[in-house]
C-alpha cells in the first residue's frame, strides 16, 4: 500500500498527483498547531504523557488524512478509469489504501 499511496501523492506518468498528505497538513495547519500546544501544555503539566500526546496528534491527522480523501481530491479520474472501477471519486476504489492509513510512534 505504501507504494500506491506514493504512486498516488506524487503521481506517475500515467496517474496525476493527489498529493491528500501534504494537502491535508497544509490545509489543517492552524489546528494541528492548536492542538499540538495543547498536547505540550498537557505533558508540561503532568496532565499527558509524551506518548499519549503524540499518539493523540497521530489520530487527529489521521482521521484528517481520512477525511480528505473521502471529502473528494481533485483532479477527476480518467474516463478509462471510470469506466474500469465504476466510479469517478478519486482515491477510493477497494479503500484499502483509505483503510491504510495509520500513524506509528518510534
Amino acid at each position: 500500500m505504501a507504494e500506491v499511496a506514493i504512486w498516488n501523492h506524487y503521481g506517475t506518468d500515467t496517474i496525476p498527483a493527489r498529493p491528500f498528505i501534504s494537502a491535508t497538513i497544509a490545509a489543517k495547519r492552524a489546528e494541528i498547531e492548536a492542538l499540538e500546544s495543547r498536547l505540550v501544555a498537557g505533558v508540561f503539566a503532568g496532565k499527558l504523557t509524551e506518548e499519549k500526546a503524540l499518539g493523540l496528534l497521530g489520530a487527529y491527522i489521521q482521521r484528517e488524512i481520512v477525511a480528505q480523501i473521502n471529502t473528494f481530491f481533485p483532479p477527476e479520474n480518467a474516463e478509462s478509469t471510470i469506466r474500469k472501477k465504476g466510479s469517478s471519486k478519486p482515491l477510493i476504489d477497494t479503500k484499502q489504501l483509505v483503510g491504510s492509513i495509520r500513524y506509528e510512534l518510534r
